[in-house]
């Protein structure tokens, strides 16, 4: 567009710029009449004459040209005194062409303005465009449902969307600048900062979409609360290191409602098979003590049917207790062939008639790190499950092996066998395929949860129809087993005094059989019912004891404190301790001993004489 009030030069330059090959979409003599013309012109340039006939000059019609419709302007002028310079300026133009109009300067003035507009306008795009991207990006930010969180390299929040706002307690104002671990446990952010340096010396290498870190986050209340997180990096303008935050509160409170419900399951399952053969046990005990009592001319058969009954139920019980401790197992060490010797009658006597029993024994004197009740229970499940799968009889094989640094057992039987779908699922815990009332379905778990625990592997192979063979290998050991010493003789203390035991336990029958069994051997025994009443003796000047045999759960007061008050007033008090709890649960008895219920009366004494042994003498 023209803007000249001299026709003649209108026209002059008109006819100049169309050669030079220009569009030209108006000439208007006046300010007025460009201004009016502008909106339907839409001139990319104007080429504007300052003194213009009308009211408004060219610097006053360029100046509305510009702040309306944002089109730029040329001046065209033979001269320019220093405020119409300053006026000038206020408009921005793209050039001054100075009257009369040279050919090169006019047009290489005008390409230059046009230039420079349209870098402008593309400017002006670009920056539109970032905005737009940016409005989308924050959009999406602040619509996420899961935290967003950008670190620069300093490890200093610059990004923190609304869901952090939500979800964290700061604002975006308050948040950023601050160290990341400002939102992690104080307990852990040392150890966090550590992994943040090594993240970013790595290059921040991106996880997989889907990999999320459990972990624990902290709120700006000072509460606690589990999260997953998802860290990637961003190199933009400058590299950020992104985080997606999700709160997983609702999730884990669902999961340990869900876990509380299974093991309210799982209770209610052990109960109603527990409670069978417990009481299948305790009618055995019953009826062979009142057949002693009328026939004690069979007391050893029937004193043999009760030992096993209880050998039965502390297998039971070893299994609730491993179950209920997720594979806690107390280290022993067991000289193989021998426990299998000794086994051999109880495996015997777990058979019918129809059901052959083979041991071959190949160990020698090799050794596996476990106790001997542990390896007991782990056969006579095993014998247990055979004896079951031949209903009409058959063979079970006992074998035991060495194979260069591992012992091996393996038990196989003639019976019905397995199918693939039971094999898959044999060693799940209360998994089994018979009915209610003959099993728990803690058998196998067991066996499996005892033999990995101490390092030891089991295998099996099974096809319907031929019999079932279970292969457990075991490291070997070079400790010795324990070997307590024969329960002749032992009454007597280092100096040829008899010993004495002060005994405490809470349940009546089972202090008075204990008494009983001790005496026999010709200790002396005081007994108590409860902590209270063993310190009164201690305090009513009885003579001392040597041996101190308690219970560890008492009422009110604990085994484990009496035995530390007794030592006070009696420092080389030895101490024995028994628990119901197997291993008592996990309570640290320092250098103590424990036996675990139910025991025998020969390893009742043998554990005396042992705690008599002065400390240091290997004998």
């Amino acid at each position: 567009m023209i803007v000249e009030d001299e026709h003649i030069v209108a026209l002059e330059l008109e006819h100049r710029l169309r050669r030079m090959g220009f569009d030209i979409v108006g000439n208007f003599p006046t300010g007025e009449e460009a201004v009016a013309n502008a909106a339907a012109a839409a001139p990319e340039l104007v080429l504007m004459d300052i003194g213009l006939a009308g009211e408004m000059d060219g610097i006053a019609a360029a100046a509305l040209l510009r702040s309306e419709y944002s089109i730029p302007v040329v001046f065209l002028t033979a001269y320019a005194d220093d405020a119409t310079v300053e006026r000038l300026k206020s408009t921005e133009p793209l050039g001054y062409v100075l009257k009369p109009f040279e050919q090169r300067a006019l047009h290489a003035t005008i390409e230059t303005a046009l230039f420079r507009r349209r870098a402008e306008l593309a400017r002006a795009e670009a920056e539109t465009a970032r905005r737009r991207a940016e409005a989308r990006y924050y959009s999406t930010l602040d619509n996420s449902p899961d935290a967003i969180i950008s670190v620069d390299l300093e490890g200093k929040i610059v990004v923190f969307n609304r869901a952090a706002e939500r979800m964290f307690g700061y604002s975006f104002d308050e948040a950023r600048g601050l160290p990341l671990d400002t939102l992690i446990p104080v307990a852990v952010r040392e150890h966090h900062r550590d992994h943040l340096r090594r993240y970013f010396a790595s290059g921040g290498a991106p996880r997989a979409m889907n990999e999320r870190r459990p972990m624990s986050a902290l709120r700006r209340d000072g509460s606690l609360f589990p999260i997953e997180v998802s860290i990637s990096m961003v190199d933009d303008e400058q590299p950020l290191h992104t985080a997606v935050v999700r709160d997983i509160s609702e999730r884990v409170s669902l999961e340990g409602k869900l876990r509380r419900s299974q093991q309210a399951e799982a209770v209610g399952m052990l109960a109603a098979s527990v409670i069978h053969d417990v009481n299948n046990l305790l009618t055995v005990i019953q009826q062979a003590a009142g057949l002693v009592r009328r026939r004690p001319a069979d007391h050893e058969e029937l004193v043999d049917t009760i030992a096993g009954a209880v050998t039965r139920g502390s297998a039971l019980t070893r299994q609730l207790l491993l179950f209920a401790r997720q594979g806690s197992v107390r280290a022993g060490v067991a000289e193989l062939d021998t426990t299998m010797q000794r086994l051999r009658d109880l495996v015997e006597q777990f058979t019918p008639e129809s059901v052959r029993v083979v041991m071959e024994l190949g160990a020698g004197v090799a050794r596996i790190p476990l106790d001997r009740h542990r390896l007991e229970q782990i056969v006579l499940n095993l014998v247990a499950n055979a004896r079951d799968a031949m209903p009409l009889g058959g063979v079970i094989t006992i074998r035991t092996s060495v194979s260069r640094e591992r012992v091996n057992i393996e038990v196989a039987d003639t019976g019905s066998g397995m199918p693939e779908r039971v094999l898959a699922q044999m060693f799940e815990p209360f998994y089994t395929t018979k009915d209610e009332t003959r099993g728990t379905g803690l058998g196998l778990w067991s066996v499996r949860e005892v033999v990995e625990s101490v390092g030891g592997r089991i295998d099996v192979a099974s096809r319907v129809g031929e019999g079932t063979t279970f292969v457990i290998d075991f490291p070997c050991t070079l400790d010795s087993p324990s070997q307590p010493p024969p329960p002749t003789a032992v009454a007597q203390h280092v100096d040829a005094t008899p010993a004495s035991i002060l005994v405490v336990e809470d349940e009546d029958p089972l202090r008075r059989i204990l008494v009983r069994t001790l005496e026999m051997q010709g200790f002396h025994v005081q007994s108590a019912s409860g902590a209270g009443e063993a310190l009164a003796l201690l305090e009513r000047g009885a003579d001392g004891f040597d041996v101190l045999l308690t219970d560890l759960v008492l009422p009110i007061m604990g085994g484990l404190e009496l035995a530390e008050r007794m030592r006070r007033f009696l420092p080389r008090l030895r101490v024995l301790f028994m628990s119901g709890y197997g291993d008592g649960m996990g309570a640290d008895l320092g250098a103590n001993m424990m036996l675990a219920k139910p025991f025998s009366g020969d390893e009742l004494v043998a554990s005396i004489h042992q705690s008599l042994v002065p400390r240091g003498d290997p004998s």
